[in-house]
């Protein structure tokens, strides 16, 4: 076992469990996003382009983070980096890192989410009446996956840059 991987302890029904739910996010994302790209004009047509892009915001970064850690997680195996819990420490930390597989998911929606409200406040302080086409829904959709393959690095970024925020944002305030 790796060294610095000690922490890593789940047994093989928490390994089982991970694998399938990564799998069933997998595909789900993969059948979804293939869906959105091959019906972009019939969706638009129901839905609009911005509705579009916002399910994009949505499936793409869920494609991007189950890819990362159904990765993350075979290669652990692969370099039995993963022991089975021995002790009651060990069943604690198993809860945590099943947590930790389970949420980064889900948190890469709302990175997702946010990429959108990002990219829809920019376009909107540049023009003054914003016409979306589809180029608006392909940079959702590409970008949305790299913020949800990099959802921990993105995780760690929003902190320091929240952070930050909030403390000028109150230092500002305490001096006037």
């Amino acid at each position: 076992m790796n060294a610095k991987n000690e922490w890593f302890k789940l047994n093989k029904g928490s390994r089982n469990f991970l694998y399938t739910y990564l799998t069933i996010l997998l595909l789900f994302s993969l059948i979804s996003s293939g869906v959105l790209i091959f019906l972009k004009a019939e969706i638009i047509e129901i839905l609009k382009i911005e509705k579009l892009s916002i399910l994009g915001c949505i499936v793409f970064p869920l494609l991007g983070s189950s890819i990362f850690y159904i990765r993350k997680l075979y290669k652990a195996s692969i370099n039995l980096d993963i022991v089975e819990p021995s002790n009651n420490e060990d069943q604690i930390r198993q809860i945590g890192i099943i947590f930790y597989f389970v949420l980064r998911p889900i948190f890469s929606i709302g990175l997702g989410l946010l990429l959108f409200l990002s990219f829809k406040i920019g376009v909107s302080a540049m023009v003054k009446s914003p016409e979306l086409n589809d180029g608006f829904v392909y940079s959702c959709m590409f970008f949305s996956f790299f913020i949800g393959y990099s959802s921990g690095d993105v995780i760690d970024k929003l902190e320091k840059v929240g952070k930050n925020i909030v403390r000028k944002s109150f230092d500002s305030t305490i001096d006037n």
